[in-house]
């Protein structure tokens, strides 16, 4: 998928279960890129699933409380391991009602992303 971030859904496990059951929690929804609004992650338990036009990808994730990637070793910091066709880990660089951001540790590419708000029948 051209342009899938790849980090698609993975495990990620942070400093304590409340912060990465918090989190996980942030995470539920359908988010839309800034840059392209053809690119959607939609997060549903520990699933994910990155769409790109009609190429659809679905992963698992994970909520790491260090790095999931060797060579990059910040610390205090939230990662997301997400394992799709290929496994991608991202630090977590914001996370609030409407916004998302990420930065891929293996290219240091950032990525955001904006919540869609769920309609209400």
């Amino acid at each position: 998928m051209k342009h899938f971030i790849k980090l698609m859904v993975c495990s990620v496990v942070f400093f304590s279960y409340g912060q990465s059951k918090q989190i996980n929690s942030g995470l539920q929804g359908t988010w839309v890129n800034v840059e392209d609004k053809k690119w959607t992650l939609r997060f549903n338990g520990n699933q994910m699933i990155e769409q790109y036009e009609d190429d659809v990808e679905n992963c698992t994730y994970t909520v790491e409380s260090k790095s999931c990637d060797e060579k990059y070793t910040k610390q205090n910091s939230s990662f997301v391991l997400m394992n799709c066709e290929t496994i991608l880990c991202v630090e977590l660089l914001g996370l609030s009602d409407t916004t998302l951001s990420y930065m891929e540790t293996s290219t240091g590419s950032k990525k955001m992303f904006r919540k869609i708000k769920s309609k209400k029948r």
